[in-house]
Parts: structure tokens; C-alpha cells; sequence
């Protein structure tokens, strides 16, 4: 591996620096709510019960000062509601994999009065001025020529409406509307075969379970990251699909000039790799890449002694952390070297020219990007500046490592999609959805803990005996049975002098009541109301109230649902697009049929990016992630075909017309969870039924005439 240039090097130290920065900002805006919520979601739960910690508390703190003033409780309990949030809102929010729709946009078909104009009609009432066409600014208040920049000179007239019009109509009218069926239909044909491939990929790449981790972190922390990249099989090297996958937000870094993620000039993804994977990735030699940890295999090895040696020298690290970093900014020129007194020097010619739009991989402990080759870089540095046809060249060779893997830049969007649950208007990082509870949660935490040391302080028995009493009433009382029989002589006093119980005061019911109102309000902040268990204080006095409290109470979980979704469609849009530009016919081969491929590389394939964008439309059907409510639509159908059904049955038996039948038909049996296929009619199989029942019967066929 050639040596690379200073200024590549400084170029790498600028990103760094500014993968730091990134760093700092992301702990200060977001990382402590999360970390707080992790550590109630998943432990270790006794993490306020120091000084320390219930000093970094939020919205409930500490603020007593010594450690001998600092008394824990003697149980230190967790009143763990955090859990209780990720199970009751995760199966609510994302039940299932959508449905996927691809839509076409259709193309305009002009009115029929336009399809109907005779050729020789070429004017329009209104439609033209007094000198035969209409100027610019005409018909609207203003002079010709108004409106128009100082200087600019006047466009040549165009033709009228009423002629362009006229010159349509010349055209031959049915070919025209044929024209326009045929592209329509073509572009639902296309529409149909992607569909189908956008709802083959969620189950095979188990999107479900992978959209389940996103919107757990997203419930914990406040956000969830899903990554939209390519996907090979171990077990199929021929073919590739587009997936996405979920990773940790803890590994995601934001440009943090920037008060939207939207508006971010880059990101970049943190990932800890094999070192061996690295280097047959971006085809390095072995042992160029130092690694900085050590994998359980590595130190499996240390433990049993073969590698101590190795450990000693430091040479056991066999994982290292790489940076993927997608900018809108260049390679790093804008990054304002000066500031840290570090020249770009010869790379600033490599990193201009590149464009806006630039991909890099670091390493921890490289001083080069692991996407750019050395030699190639060494090559375009080293050329004669005379000759700018070889430096083209040079820059020409080097432009595709640089490139995005997918170029989701056209459409401005990232590779990842955020499922942020409650975004905020002036930051790139979301707010937790704990986070206006947490001070409730921290006071429960530290009630709850106190409430049982009460219990146990008051659960103690203290008996008086007095001293007096017989050696013998002394033993029955600690060591005797469930039934002791205590004998009293004339002489010894009555039981109550004898024998005396002291008891502690009952517990102050201000406590309780303190605590059921703390915890109430948690439930409000959250939406963890008792509806959303099933549960219910009071008795409904009526239908209509029992109606209004759970659409009240499905607000919040609505909106949840409503956020999902839209990221749902988000990473359709982002797996449509990226397939249309990268896939082959022989990549979905498998899962549309050979006429599939074949009109997936005729019709599907393009690297057209305003035809990707605009020709379609990419959507999930309106709540299919949700977990249905199968009682509410069990009623709907009911109560839909007492109405519809004899409308419908009467319009398919007298028109032939059985589409808008079977479409109710599959409401009724989705609804219920029935197969649909098994209560759908076929009307081309009654039309041949008819054709044969009105063909007349051959002679030979027909029934003996009666005697």
C-alpha cells in the first residue's frame, strides 16, 4: 500500500473532527434522555439510588450535598412502566407487514368536446385578442409586453389555443384514444409487477422483526433507524434484492450545523466489522487494518493461552470501527480546513472534483479512505497538470468509488429512515417519549422503595412479658405450637397485665393516595391510561359515552400508528426506487417468472430518476400494519351488506357487471379471516356457462319426440 498524501491525510483528520463535534451534540440533545430510558427499560434498575445518580436524574433530582447526608432505601425497587409501554404500544403500532401499493399516474385524456372539434374550428370566442393572438400579460389587466424583464426581448408569437386546439383535433381521433388506453394500461402492468416485488421482500426478509427492533428503540429511546442498502444470500451469489435493515440510532451521527435531519448537509453510520471482512471488502491487503477490539473467539483464545503472546504485543484486536459517511457537501473541501490549520494541499483537486454528492469510508486507524484506492489516488495526484485530457481520466476512474451505493440523494432523502415518534421543531434529534414522565417515574421509583421498607418495618411483632411471669409462659410464647394452652395460678395477674402486644401505628393513607396520584399522572403523559388495559374505574352510562372515551383514548396511539405508517411508506418508496435502478431481470427472476424478467428489464429497469420519481406513486394501504380490530369490522360488513347485498346481486344478475359483488365479498371475508378466494365469482366462467346454454342442441342430441 502506497503512502498517502499529506493532504488526503488532513482531509481524513477534518472528518474526524467533525464526527466528533457530531458526537458532542447528539449526547447533549439526546443520548442522556436515552440512556435513561434504556437503563428503566432494561437495567440495571438501581442506577438512581446513589448520590450520583440521583443527582443526574430528570425532572425528580437530588440536590442534598455529602454522601452521609445521602440515606438509600433499604429496597430499592423499579416500578418498571417503561416495559409495560413497549408491550402494550409495539404489537398497537406495527402488527404486521403492509400491504404495499404501486399506483400509476394516468396519462391526461382530453374531454371528449376537445377529442370532437372539427378541424376547421380554429378560434374561440374570448380566446383571441383584437390582433389575432394573445400577447403576454393579455387578458389579465396588462399591457403586451408587461411583465417582462427590462432588456428581455419579446418571445415570438405562439399560436393561439384555439389553433393548437384545432391542430389536436386533426388527428386521428380514435388512434388517439387508443393511444392513450394502451399507455395507460402499460404503465398498470408495470405498476402490478412492481407491487408484486415490493410485497415479496418484507417476508423474506423478515421486515417485520426488523421494524419491530426500530420501533422498540424508537418507543425507548425516541428513535429507530432503518437502513435501505442491497442484500445478497450466502446461498445466491447470481441474485440481489433491496431490504431494509434496523440499527441501532446509537450508531447514527448527524450533521449538527443543521436544525432538521432533512436539512443535514451529511450523516454517517458508525459500524464495528471483522477485521478479515474489511479487508475483502474494500480489497486491502491482510494485516493493513489494525484492529481496536476484540471478538469472543479472540479472547476465548487469550483465556486458553495460544494468543498471549500476541496479546502482549497487542496484535489480538481482530474488529475494527469504520465511519460511513454520506455527504451533500463534497469530500470535505467545504469543511473550512483553516479553521484547524490543516491543508488539503494537492487533494483539494481530487475533492472538488467530485460534485456535491460523495460517499466515504473511514477507519479508526487509517489515514485514507478505505473507498478511494491508493494507487489511483497517487496516480491522478502525480499527473502532469498540461495534460488535463489524463487528469479527466484519473478523476473519471476515482468518481465511482466515491459515488452514493444508492443515490438517494435525487429524491433528497437518506439511506436510513427515522421512525421518530414525537419530532421536534428545532433539532435534528426527536424527544423521548418518556421523557415528560420521567420526573413521575423517578418519584415512583423512589415511593415504591420507601413504602416497602414501611412494610417491612411494620410487619415486626413486639410482645411484653413481664418479668414476673413463669419460665413456662415465657417458652410457650416463643416456641410454642399453632395451639398452647397457658396455665394461670391465682396469683399471676389477668393476660393483659401479663402479656402485652405493641403495634405501629397504620400506615398514613396520604401516602397511597400520593402515590396513585403520581402514577396517574404518568399514565397521562404516556397514554398508558386504563383503557389501553382493557380496564375501566366507572360503569358506562351509556353507549355513546363508552363510544366518545375510546376515540378519545385512541388519539395518541392513532398519531403513533399515523407515524409508523408514513415511515413504512418511506422505506416502500426508497426499496422501489433503488430495485428500478439496480435490479435485473435475472435478480427477481425467482419471485415474478420468466415473462416477469423480461418485462422488468423492458419496462421496470431505468436509471431515468424523474421517470422512477414521478411515474408512480408508492404507498401502504391506510392501517394494514395495525393489528385489526375484527369486531369493529365484522359490524361494518354486517351492517353494509343489509344494504348492500341485494343492490349488488341485483346489478351483477341483470348487467353481468360482478366486480363491485366480489370486491364486497373480499371485505366480508378479510374481515372475518376467511380464504377470499373461496366466495369470489368468476364471471368469465358464467359468461361460457350462458354461451353453452344458448348454443343450440346438435340433432343427434335432441330427446325422441313424444308419441
Amino acid at each position: 500500500m502506497m503512502d498517502q498524501p499529506q493532504g488526503l491525510k488532513n482531509f481524513v483528520q477534518l472528518w474526524r473532527h467533525k464526527l466528533r463535534l457530531a458526537a458532542e451534540d447528539r449526547r447533549k440533545r439526546f443520548d442522556k434522555d436515552a440512556e435513561i430510558a434504556k437503563k428503566y427499560y432494561l437495567g440495571p434498575h438501581n442506577f438512581i439510588y446513589s448520590e450520583s445518580g440521583a443527582k443526574s436524574m430528570l425532572g425528580f433530582t437530588y440536590s442534598g450535598a455529602g454522601e452521609d447526608n445521602f440515606q438509600p432505601p433499604i429496597f430499592q425497587m423499579t416500578f418498571n412502566k417503561v416495559s409495560e409501554m413497549v408491550q402494550l404500544f409495539g404489537p398497537l403500532l406495527y402488527h404486521k407487514n403492509p400491504v404495499r401499493t404501486v399506483t400509476a399516474r394516468q396519462h391526461w385524456k382530453p374531454p371528449d368536446f376537445i377529442l370532437q372539434l372539427p378541424p376547421s374550428q380554429t378560434s374561440f370566442p374570448g380566446m383571441e385578442s383584437a390582433a389575432g393572438i394573445l400577447q403576454p400579460g393579455e387578458g389579465m389587466g396588462m399591457a403586451p409586453g408587461m411583465g417582462m424583464p427590462p432588456g428581455t426581448a419579446m418571445p415570438p408569437p405562439t399560436s393561439s389555443l384555439a389553433q393548437q386546439l384545432a391542430a389536436f383535433s386533426q388527428a386521428s381521433n380514435p388512434a388517439l384514444v387508443q393511444q392513450i388506453e394502451l399507455e395507460n394500461a402499460l404503465a398498470k402492468a408495470k405498476a402490478e409487477l412492481l407491487s408484486n416485488y415490493l410485497n415479496y421482500t418484507p417476508n423474506e426478509l423478515d421486515l417485520k422483526s426488523e421494524m419491530r427492533l426500530a420501533i422498540d428503540e424508537s418507543l425507548v429511546k425516541g428513535r429507530g433507524c432503518m437502513w435501505t442498502e442491497f442484500y445478497q444470500s450466502p446461498g445466491n451469489t447470481q441474485a440481489k434484492m433491496i431490504g431494509s435493515f434496523f440499527e441501532t440510532v446509537d450508531n447514527l451521527l448527524i450533521d449538527p450545523d443543521m436544525p432538521q435531519m432533512r436539512d443535514a448537509k451529511w450523516i454517517a453510520r458508525k459500524r464495528i466489522l471483522p477485521v478479515w471482512e474489511i479487508e475483502k471488502k474494500y480489497q486491502l491487503p491482510p494485516g493493513l487494518i489494525k484492529g481496536s477490539m476484540e471478538t469472543t473467539d479472540t479472547i476465548a483464545g487469550i483465556e486458553a493461552g495460544p494468543l498471549s503472546a500476541e496479546k502482549k504485543k497487542g496484535e489480538t484486536a481482530d474488529l475494527a470501527v469504520i465511519w460511513e459517511i454520506w455527504s451533500r457537501m463534497g469530500m470535505g473541501v467545504r469543511l473550512r480546513p483553516g479553521q484547524a490549520n490543516l491543508a488539503l494541499g494537492d487533494a483539494e483537486k481530487i475533492t472538488e472534483a467530485f460534485g456535491d454528492y460523495v460517499y466515504l469510508v473511514l477507519c479508526e486507524k487509517c489515514d485514507w479512505p478505505l473507498n478511494l484506492p491508493a494507487e489511483i489516488v497517487e496516480a491522478a495526484l502525480t499527473l502532469d497538470q498540461e495534460n488535463p485530457q489524463l487528469q479527466a481520466q484519473a478523476m473519471e476512474a476515482l468518481a465511482p468509488f466515491v459515488q452514493w451505493p444508492i443515490p438517494f440523494w435525487q429524491d433528497d432523502e437518506w439511506p436510513v429512515t427515522p421512525i421518530d415518534l414525537h419530532p421536534l421543531f428545532d433539532s435534528p434529534w426527536p424527544m423521548n417519549h418518556l421523557k415528560p414522565a420521567l420526573g413521575e417515574q423517578n418519584f415512583l421509583d423512589w415511593a415504591y422503595s420507601f413504602l416497602a421498607s414501611k412494610v417491612k418495618n411494620t410487619s415486626r411483632d413486639f410482645i411484653a412479658v413481664l418479668k414476673s411471669a413463669g419460665e413456662e409462659i415465657r417458652e410457650q410464647i416463643e416456641r410454642g405450637g399453632d395451639l398452647s394452652i397457658l396455665e394461670l395460678d391465682a396469683t399471676n395477674k389477668s393476660v393483659s397485665e401479663l402479656i402485652q402486644f405493641f403495634q405501629h401505628p397504620p400506615m398514613n393513607q396520604d401516602l397511597t393516595n400520593i402515590v396513585q396520584m403520581v402514577e396517574r399522572n404518568f399514565e397521562k403523559r404516556t397514554g398508558m391510561t386504563e383503557g389501553m388495559y382493557g380496564q375501566s374505574a366507572a360503569a358506562y352510562r351509556s353507549a355513546a359515552e363508552a363510544g366518545l372515551k375510546g376515540q378519545m383514548m385512541q388519539i395518541r396511539p392513532d398519531d403513533m400508528a399515523e407515524r409508523v405508517e408514513h415511515a413504512a411508506g418511506l422505506i416502500a418508496r426508497k426499496e422501489a426506487i433503488a430495485a428500478r435502478m439496480f435490479l435485473t431481470g435475472q435478480d427477481v427472476l425467482a419471485i415474478v417468472g420468466s415473462y416477469g424478467a423480461q418485462f422488468w428489464d423492458q419496462q421496470i429497469r431505468t436509471n431515468d430518476y424523474d421517470a422512477i420519481n414521478r411515474e408512480f406513486d408508492y404507498r401502504i394501504e391506510a392501517q394494514s400494519a395495525r393489528k385489526p380490530n375484527r369486531e369493529a369490522e365484522i359490524g361494518n360488513t354486517d351492517s353494509g351488506a343489509q344494504f348492500l347485498m341485494p343492490i349488488l346481486q341485483q346489478i351483477a344478475q341483470q348487467f353481468g357487471i360482478w366486480g363491485p359483488l366480489n370486491a364486497f365479498m373480499r371485505d366480508w371475508a378479510k374481515a372475518r379471516g376467511y380464504t377470499v378466494e373461496d366466495y369470489l365469482v368468476d364471471p368469465t366462467l358464467l359468461q361460457q356457462q350462458q354461451q353453452q346454454q344458448m348454443q343450440p342442441v346438435p340433432p343427434e342430441q335432441q330427446p325422441p319426440p313424444l308419441p
